[in-house]
């Protein structure tokens, strides 16, 4: 049996499977780490291997808590909160036993029926989210931008203030409200200043004083839910 201390003294579980691969290999399933490990391979390159991703392993472990598996009793975010999944005769929030009810207990089912509340209710939310942050940030910023609601894998929101235009993940749907605003204030700063500058960072501290700690905040979520 092959055994990993650095996983063992980071209290992270773990499953090595031994066989013909090509390379190593590492993915995450149910809070478990499953290591892909070539047969005849030096010991010393495995943990190595292993320490330099150790940064990686626990960043994807904390966000698998917030991964849904579109099954029955899974947990699905929707604005911070977090719901159990159950079956029921008819699609229903319920936001005081923090349950949703699905109709199916098919995963690609239970997927369509949550994609679809979600439809109802992003347009409305991200349009208030923004209009609350521009009426925040009233001395700084004049225009009213443009406003993109799009699934992105690389970022959580761009601005082209040429454009006159804002971009905001779909994904923001499932984090909390003062993330989302992170979010929105920090590309709305970019219409004053383009780069990440001191000058930048003052200004998004003048309305939201704890961004560096709302920035690593946001690292715990997928990007793509």
């Amino acid at each position: 049996m092959i055994n990993f201390s650095i996983l063992d003294n980071n209290h992270i579980d773990y499953i090595v499977k031994v066989g013909s691969y090509k390379r190593f290999s590492i993915r995450i399933k149910d809070r478990v780490v499953i290591i892909n490990y070539p047969k005849r391979t030096n010991k010393l390159l495995a943990d190595e291997f292993i320490e330099k991703n150790l940064g990686l392993i626990k960043k994807y472990l904390n966000q698998e808590q917030f991964i849904c598996n579109y099954e029955l009793e899974s947990p699905y975010l929707i604005k911070g909160t977090t719901y159990i999944i159950k079956l029921g005769n008819e699609f229903k929030i319920d936001d005081e036993l923090k349950y949703i009810y699905v109709t199916s207990n098919n995963k690609v089912n239970i997927k369509k029926e949550l994609d679809n509340y979600l439809n109802t209710i992003i347009q409305s939310y991200y349009l208030a989210s923004l209009n609350n942050c521009l009426l925040k940030m009233k001395d700084d910023i004049k225009n009213i931008p443009n406003l993109i609601i799009k699934q992105s894998v690389r970022n959580w929101g761009y601005c082209s203030p040429k454009k006159n235009l804002i971009m905001l993940n779909r994904s923001l749907i499932h984090v909390p409200y003062p993330l989302f605003e992170y979010v929105i204030c920090h590309e709305l700063s970019h219409f004053v200043y383009l780069n990440h500058s001191k000058d930048f960072h003052n200004l998004l501290k003048k309305y939201l004083p704890n961004e560096r700690i709302l920035k690593k905040e946001l690292k715990k979520y997928p990007i793509v839910y």
